[in-house]
């Protein structure tokens, strides 16, 4: 814990702090973007990375839908709004009040480029309200206290927010779309492996490809519980960096290999199918 963690939670700690932000503008793949940074000192930049882009390409196709969870202030919601285009849609959630109404921003700034649909609610593995912490008066990054408490145990900052369940609010907010849902990235601070338990039965349903991080410090048990469930749902897991897929993990010992990285899950089906593809030409 930090010095000035310890004080927080002797109750020493500022009043919560709004930041601001500011429009941009960016020239990406032939269109012109608009989105807004946040003023948040320790923010980073919003703008759309174009080897992101490429990477999301090669997963997603004009019309389809995808999900954004932890789309913070649209930093990764922008790139896949680009990928899926006018005819498709992006679903974006965050818990976060306060990143979400800049994440409210770059979805109006954008509704040129793609259909954002930003929401301030969390997934979680069932519907109710969650306490969320966070290490700073300006709420930068944080996670659910549940399930995740023991890499926030420094957070003196908590707010509480709705949770979703999120194949059941699909059902209710948006049915005509499931069907077209190819993509599905995850950014929960640790709480990843619980909203993949939660969508289960919505993963055996769409089949969709799945990004999510797996945060530093998380425990062996967790991480091999992930790749486990990953496995038992007939996924191929490999390591994600640098909008590259990289090395397949094969075993759940590898997934302890890094200290914090991302995977990129593809249905064994897709990865069969390209595979075929791939050989006949």
């Amino acid at each position: 814990m930090k010095l000035r963690e310890f004080f927080y939670m002797l109750g020493l700690k500022p009043k919560p702090q709004t930041y601001g932000h500011v429009i941009k503008e960016q020239h990406i793949a032939g269109k012109t973007i608009h989105y807004a940074d946040w003023l948040h000192p320790r923010a980073y930049p919003c703008a759309v990375k174009p080897q992101e882009l490429d990477y999301l390409q090669g997963i997603l196709q004009d019309g389809d839908v995808a999900i954004d969870i932890g789309a913070h202030i649209g930093d990764s919601t922008l790139p896949i709004a680009l990928a899926v285009g006018q005819a498709g849609a992006v679903l974006a959630f965050e818990a976060n009040p306060y990143t979400a109404a800049v994440l409210e921003v770059n979805a109006a700034l954008n509704q040129n480029i793609g259909k954002i649909h930003p929401h301030n609610l969390a997934v979680t593995d069932e519907t109710r309200m969650y306490e969320f912490s966070y290490n700073d008066p300006g709420f930068m990054n944080g996670g659910a206290v549940e399930q995740t408490r023991d890499v926030r145990h420094g957070d003196a900052f908590r707010i509480h927010v709705q949770g979703v369940h999120l194949e059941s609010f699909l059902d209710n907010e948006y049915p005509q779309l499931i069907s077209r849902i190819k993509y599905i990235k995850i950014d929960a601070e640790g709480y990843d492996y619980y909203i993949l338990q939660s969508m289960s039965s919505l993963l055996d349903r769409i089949r969709p490809v799945i990004q999510a991080e797996v945060m530093q410090r998380t425990s062996a048990e967790y991480r091999t519980n992930m790749f486990n469930f990953l496995q038992s749902k007939g996924y191929r897991v490999q390591r994600y960096d640098n909008c590259q897929a990289l090395e397949v993990l094969s075993t759940h010992r590898e997934m302890s290999n890094y200290d914090n990285f991302d995977i990129c899950c593809t249905p064994l089906e897709q990865v069969a199918m390209r595979e075929s593809i791939a050989q006949a030409s």
